[in-house]
């Protein structure tokens, strides 16, 4: 949808695509970009809220923001990281 395509444009520039599917159970869109074990970012898309979780080798990150907010920094650096 367009409401996700403009959410997903305050990605860092040159972030490859992510993978996007629908949680049946509650209806929100999940995204997540994974890179290999032990390396991958998730968000988990609701009407109003975005739940996100990084995960980079030992460290682990979460968070959540509103839907219309820009990406939290621990966010942008996290998908950062996974650009190499």
């Amino acid at each position: 949808t367009e409401s996700l395509k403009r959410l997903l444009e305050r990605a860092p520039p040159d972030l490859f695509e992510p993978d996007i599917s629908l949680d049946e159970q509650d209806g929100e869109t999940l995204v997540e970009w994974y890179v290999g074990n032990r390396k991958l970012v998730t968000l988990s898309i609701g009407p109003s809220i975005v739940s996100w979780a990084a995960l980079l080798g030992t460290e682990s990150f979460h968070g959540a923001f509103l839907r219309d907010s820009p990406f939290p920094e621990q966010l942008y650096f996290c998908l950062e990281e996974l650009k190499g």
